[in-house]
């Protein structure tokens, strides 16, 4: 009920995993929740990422990639884990200013699919 009352767009995605180029310019990537950076659409963001498989995103959703472990991890490296996040990601960040409780209400929500 709270999603829905957020604003959730339905048929759009929260986040996808990513893999991404060591040459992905490091000032995009968010290691705070307290304001997403650098947003650009997906069709720009896919050249930073290795790997690409298809993905059944829309290319002119606009995104921010998120690096949530860099500042909270010792060691952790500085592309991954990586994502990329988008408006309903962002709905939740409203809730709750955490880069991983973000991931995890996405995730928890994709359970869900079918019933909200």
């Amino acid at each position: 009920n709270y999603i829905n009352k957020i604003g959730w767009k339905k048929n759009e995605p929260c986040f996808v995993e990513i893999s991404l180029s060591k040459k992905t310019p490091k000032k995009l990537l968010n290691t705070s929740a307290k304001r997403l950076n650098n947003k650009m659409k997906f069709k720009d963001l896919k050249k930073y990422i290795i790997n690409k498989k298809k993905y059944e995103i829309n290319d002119n959703l606009v995104g921010a990639i998120i690096t949530p472990d860099k500042d909270i991890i010792p060691g952790s490296e500085k592309l991954k884990p990586a994502y990329i996040v988008f408006e309903n990601y962002e709905k939740i960040l409203q809730w709750n200013r955490s880069l991983r409780f973000g991931l995890a209400v996405c995730t928890l929500k994709n359970k869900f699919s079918n019933a909200l």
